[in-house]
């Protein structure tokens, strides 16, 4: 992992990539990116902001390899050393659904918002996770938290993608004026240690939290969430390539939704897959692994599920810092999935009247 140092400096460099970028396209350069959400022709532009983040991860550190028989199931997985993985422990949590109130806590104090600002939370996970939103699951949770007014909603089924969904329902939301504050929260977590070890990632535990809104300036302005799906991927039955194809596609179309150039980049958050298959999905959309934050929180939480984007995003925020009007890519992945969205950073947004 680079130091803070050479990832700063690494910034710099693109930014002044971005700034010629700018002029080409007859901007001025030190006119910030500016995103807007047109969700129908002939509706006002809406700025959505997304911030506020807020990670909950198990109290302690377990090894990987600590997993009940790990060298021979891995073996039996791959004949690639496990230390090219990039994986070294995760962060087991005991009680989700406690943990999923104190990021929903965490995140509306960080915001300043009040609990009944909130119009709507939306609760994203993976297909495996989705029984621990059980019998009134929703009711406590928005007791607990104090969001007596918020309308509760459930997104699944799109595996490590749920939560860019969610995200962009919750803009969907407040760009159409359904809402002004949504909470996304997003939360993966094993059932089982034997379950925990695949051929293609490492399973941890973590929830994430964010707030999404139209009237409060949040860290992040949002713009072209894209998700796209094979059913050959679903069912198993895609190729390499055609894993790549789908994620340049999605990559180009968050791209293009958002008005933005490849060249406007400055980091990506992807899934926290293994670290050679990371490399492959930089490669499909053709940036170098060096524009991909992750090997941080991989090495420390392993793979989070539809976590994984926001944890890293959150990671670079607090350990390398955003510049103003910096471009972001949330990028996400799984098994006949891939999503995308940009995020720009930096305190030009004004609230929407």
């Amino acid at each position: 992992m680079a130091s803070a140092r050479s990832w700063r400096k690494s910034s710099a460099l693109q930014r002044s990539a971005n700034d010629a970028a700018r002029v080409a396209a007859g901007r001025s350069r030190d006119e910030p990116v500016r995103m807007t959400a047109r969700i129908r022709p002939d509706s006002p532009q809406v700025d959505v902001c997304l911030g506020a983040i807020a990670v909950v991860t198990g109290p302690e550190d377990r090894h990987v390899t600590d997993v009940v028989d790990f060298e021979r199931r891995w073996a039996a997985a791959s004949a690639t050393p496990f230390s090219a993985m990039g994986c070294r422990t995760y962060r087991p949590i005991d009680d989700v659904e406690c943990a999923i109130v104190d990021a929903v806590r965490q995140a509306i104090d960080r915001s300043g918002l009040e609990r009944g600002d909130i119009d709507g939370v939306v609760v994203a996970t993976s297909d495996d996770a989705v029984d621990v939103a059980k019998h009134a699951f929703a009711r406590r949770v928005l007791e607990q938290t104090g969001m007596t007014e918020a309308i509760p909603t459930v997104l699944s089924m799109q595996q490590c993608c749920s939560s860019m969904s969610a995200v962009r329902y919750a803009r969907w939301l407040c760009a159409g004026g359904a809402a002004r504050h949504v909470v996304v929260v997003a939360f993966d977590a094993a059932r089982d240690d034997n379950l925990r070890l695949r051929e293609y990632a490492f399973f941890g535990d973590c929830v994430v939290a964010c707030v999404v809104s139209r009237d409060w300036p949040g860290e992040y302005m949002i713009g072209g969430p894209e998700i796209r799906m094979s059913f050959d991927g679903v069912k198993g039955e895609d190729t390499f390539a055609s894993r790549a194809s789908l994620s340049r596609r999605v990559f180009d179309d968050a791209l293009d939704a958002a008005g933005v150039a490849h060249a406007d980049v400055v980091r990506v958050f992807p899934t926290n897959l293994y670290r050679p298959l990371v490399m492959a999905n930089a490669a499909a959309i053709g940036l170098p692994t060096s524009a991909f934050h992750f090997e941080s929180t991989l090495s420390t939480h392993a793979h989070c599920g539809n976590c994984d984007w926001l944890l890293n995003l959150d990671n670079y925020s607090r350990t390398v810092g955003l510049g103003d009007g910096d471009v972001y890519v949330g990028y996400a992945t799984a098994p006949g999935f891939a999503a995308a969205t940009v995020l720009v950073a930096g305190s030009g947004h004004e609230a929407n009247k």
